[in-house]
């Protein structure tokens, strides 16, 4: 599952929630969802506790 996935049956202000719990804006977030840029490490990692989603799927060039 990727990000954009995980999104597509969520509620209005799930971004947002999500993007609070990260510490990030709803801005980075999306810009992580359309894959216009990369997210660290560190932060891939904190998207798949809250999302379950495969940091794989983020980041596959450090998470083979």
């Amino acid at each position: 599952m990727t990000l954009k996935q995980y999104f597509k049956d969520k509620p209005f202000g799930a971004k947002h929630r999500l993007a609070k719990k990260l510490g990030i804006t709803q801005t980075w977030l999306s810009l992580i969802i359309s894959k216009r840029r990369k997210a660290s490490a560190a932060l891939t990692k904190k998207i798949e506790k809250y999302t379950g989603v495969d940091p794989k799927t983020l980041r596959p060039d450090l998470f083979n």
